[in-house]
């Protein structure tokens, strides 16, 4: 395995989660032993050490992974130009046959897919018109060598993000919102019931009294009746709050910059941080001792 490969490795979420995670030898120690070799790192580097060297490999032009571009996104935008404690970032949103990259919701819904150097495009062009019924705007967010070829095929609307070789997030195309193409039961169903009865709750709209097993369909109809962007305000309402990481901004800039995704979504509470940064502050033979 070369070391590109092995970063990827090291950086896929459950890999991360059992080094992160765990007090005793985890079981890729034998990745993270190989790692150092590879990156001529001494045995008295830390965990912290090896993981930023690490994604000092996975994001260079033609290594990166998805984790690189989520990464990147939620660090410069999400906790960079915004603030997690306004904005609600959700990973792996599911819209209809298709799986989201990354969501954003703050004073609007942004949907983010991603297309690193190593994806193809075969799925894109039904990802994009599942998303244009949910969200105000759509980018797909891409290497410079795909970009070009991108905005001539992608529909008008679809904003197009590349990620330089010095990772930078440059616009190519601002994203823009398409009212006609935004499906109230569309936006209905990518919510759970709890959360689709919340946002008729949020327009003073009560809830269908019917059964359980007929309530899907009743609030399929409460939603076709609805405005699109009276739909979509109380989506990103109800959802915004609904699914908001369980980590604050104060807490997530502790976190270095490679492991802000994954903290994201895996941070449940303060204790949590205290123990990762303990474990990234460790050497070898002090992750062997479990502390």
């Amino acid at each position: 395995m070369n070391v590109a490969n092995m970063a990827a490795a090291l950086f896929a979420p459950s890999t991360l989660k059992s080094v992160l995670y765990n007090d005793t030898p985890a079981p890729h120690e034998k990745l993270i032993e190989a790692l150092r070799v590879e990156l001529d790192l001494s045995t008295s580097s830390t965990l912290s050490e090896t993981i930023n060297k690490t994604y000092s490999i996975l994001r260079r032009e033609g290594n990166r992974t998805d984790y690189v571009y989520r990464n990147a996104i939620i660090d410069k935008v999400v906790i960079g130009r915004h603030s997690i404690n306004t904005a609600t970032p959700i990973q792996e949103f599911r819209v209809g046959s298709s799986l989201a990259d990354l969501v954003v919701l703050n004073g609007t819904s942004t949907v983010y897919e991603i297309k690193s150097e190593r994806d193809t495009l075969r799925r894109l062009a039904s990802q994009i018109k599942n998303y244009a019924k949910v969200f105000e705007r759509t980018y797909v967010v891409t290497s410079a060598s795909k970009a070009q070829g991108l905005e001539r095929d992608l529909p008008e609307h679809v904003g197009i993000i590349t990620l330089s070789r010095d990772y930078t997030l440059q616009t190519v195309r601002e994203a823009t919102t398409d009212w006609d193409l935004i499906d109230p039961i569309a936006i209905s169903h990518t919510m759970t019931i709890p959360e689709a009865c919340a946002a008729l709750e949020h327009l003073d709209i009560p809830a269908p009294n019917v059964p359980n097993m007929l309530i899907r369909r009743a609030l399929d109809e409460t939603f076709k009746g609805l405005g699109a962007q009276v739909c979509s305000r109380a989506f990103i309402s109800t959802v915004k709050i609904s699914r908001k990481p369980r980590v604050t901004q104060a807490n997530i800039t502790r976190v270095p910059r490679p492991l802000r995704s994954f903290a994201v979504s895996h941070l449940q509470k303060a204790d949590e941080l205290t123990m990762i940064l303990q474990r990234l502050g460790t050497t070898p033979t002090q992750s062997k001792e479990g502390l």
